[in-house]
């Protein structure tokens, strides 16, 4: 899968240049990630790992670690590497 985007972030705290950006517009998009309110992404906020492993439900890589936490941003850029390798092995 070939991630193409069309416009800009819609969360006014998700800056074109964070190295993240790509991932949160492309999860935006696809309707896998929603803001956490008030028109916001709140890509430093924690989630923990287990609510990421519900989000990649059957994914298992033996280093999850779901009582741990994790950032909306870093949820964002692993759900786009899975997606797309997920898509290649088809």
């Amino acid at each position: 899968m070939k991630v193409l985007l069309i416009g800009n972030s819609p969360f006014p705290d998700v800056k074109e240049s964070a190295w993240y950006a790509k991932a949160v517009i492309w999860a935006e998009s696809k309707d896998v990630v929603k803001g956490c309110g008030d028109g916001l992404y709140g890509p430093n906020d924690p989630i923990t790992r287990g609510q990421l492993a519900a989000i990649l439900y059957g994914y298992e890589d033996g280093t999850l670690r779901p009582k741990g936490n994790t950032t909306r941003a870093e949820a964002a850029s692993m759900i786009m590497r899975y997606l797309e390798k997920r898509e290649k092995e088809k």
